[in-house]
């Protein structure tokens, strides 16, 4: 159960959305620090759901399933306010500069982010359909699940710092991405929203 707990603590921690993005270009930005701190901001909610969906609180499911509309609408408003503030960012062509992020900051925005997609929810029943897990298992995969999203960050927001190295010249196009994918997230958050209305 421990490596289980290690295998999906990784799969939830892939960078593919605007939370890795954000990760990203902070850790280009403010350093290592501040890009871990936003990579923990969302580990810490995957980690939540994924221990209220191991721990079998339906009623947590039922919340989100009732009002997805409104989580997913909230989730669509602080995307849409990071991908401008990319898209200004890259009109400015602003430089990463090497300084402090507020630790509240980085370590907060990306757990709002993850608050508003219970992604582990829904994705744990999904992997371990019908599969019953008793008390003492339930520990060990918790801990494996920690140990995983603990590496799986540490790891990204390493990759990141080198790459960050090679791509300082190009920040105009580095926040055009960012900016695009956090525009991306906010549309798709939108759509599911009004078709759930």
């Amino acid at each position: 159960m421990f490596f289980s707990g290690v295998l999906i603590a990784c799969l939830l921690s892939l960078p593919l959305g605007s939370v890795g993005a954000i990760a990203i270009s902070r850790t280009i930005e403010y350093g290592r620090w501040s890009g871990w701190l936003s990579g923990l901001g969302a580990a810490t909610t995957d980690f939540t759901y994924l221990s209220l969906a191991v721990l079998g609180f339906n009623l947590v499911s039922g919340f989100f399933t009732k009002y997805e509309w409104l989580v997913k609408l909230i989730g669509g408003i602080i995307l849409l306010a990071i991908g401008i503030t990319f898209f200004i960012k890259a009109r400015n062509n602003a430089k990463p500069k090497i300084k402090k992020c507020s630790k509240k900051k980085s370590y907060g925005s990306t757990l709002l982010i993850g608050l508003t997609n219970p992604n582990a929810i829904f994705l744990f029943p999904l992997l371990f359909t019908g599969e019953k897990i008793n008390p003492s298992s339930t520990i060990v995969f918790l801990l494996g699940a920690i140990t995983g999203f603990l590496l799986t960050w540490t790891l990204i927001i390493k990759l990141a710092s080198l790459i960050g190295n090679q791509i300082k010249d190009k920040t105009r196009i580095m926040y055009l991405c960012f900016g695009s994918i956090a525009l991306i997230g906010a549309t798709i958050f939108f759509e599911k929203a009004l078709e759930l209305l």
